[in-house]
């Protein structure tokens, strides 16, 4: 299965989700596809950005690709749904005519901007149901876990970003998206074996949550 990330510093900085996306993969049982991934990034770039870039077209027209996952820059740094429509919609239309399905993924916003979770979340669903695609709730995932143990920091130390933890729970989501498989009692990526089994499942119960939210 290869895979185009579309996006900015939430996909790759700190952390390397299409990277970590794969090491899952790997772990999976023999059934389960194994995944390979391109990636078109810019740091602080919005979707639109992100779209102009020659790059992107380039890798959707050539890339041979069976998923293309996009976002729009998080909504405290001037993210919104108009834009991650308008967008979104370019570029599903471009992938779709190379036989690419949409993966709509909303990622976790800053520190202290838990509200816009939900709203990004609910954008990026109603990208995926307008293009036939699927959505992946980052962002909701972490709301999941921090009801059970909201001690867990999922944070880099710039608070802007994603850290260890937060790149691992959006992995393991947008992994058993692409999949259909549970990510539990795969690779831990470096954690602690108790954090990896939470984390994911808290993907899975967050996948089974997005199945719904297509309809």
């Amino acid at each position: 299965m290869r895979v185009l990330f579309l996006g900015n510093s939430q996909i790759v900085s700190v952390g390397n989700l299409p990277e970590l996306v794969r090491k899952l993969s790997a772990s999976a049982p023999a059934s389960t596809p194994r995944i390979e991934s391109g990636a078109v990034t810019l740091g602080g770039a919005t979707i639109q950005t992100v779209w102009e870039d020659e790059r992107t077209r380039a890798e959707l027209q050539h890339g041979r690709y069976d998923w293309v996952l996009c976002h729009e820059i998080v909504y405290s740094y001037g993210g919104n749904g108009a834009r991650l429509r308008e967008y979104g919609r370019k570029i599903f239309e471009a992938a779709q005519a190379q036989g690419t399905k949409l993966l709509s993924y909303a990622s976790g916003d800053v520190e202290g901007a838990r509200h816009t979770h939900e709203s990004m979340y609910n954008d990026a669903a109603e990208l995926a149901r307008a293009c036939g695609g699927r959505v992946a709730g980052g962002g909701m995932a972490w709301l999941k876990a921090w009801a059970k143990r909201p001690e867990l920091d999922f944070h880099c130390p710039d608070r802007a970003h994603a850290g260890e933890l937060g790149y691992y729970v959006n992995a393991c989501v947008v992994f058993a998206a692409l999949t259909d498989c549970s990510p539990v009692g795969l690779d831990a990526c470096g954690l602690n074996a108790s954090d990896a089994q939470f984390l994911q499942e808290i993907a899975w119960a967050q996948y089974l949550d997005d199945r719904k939210n297509e309809q």
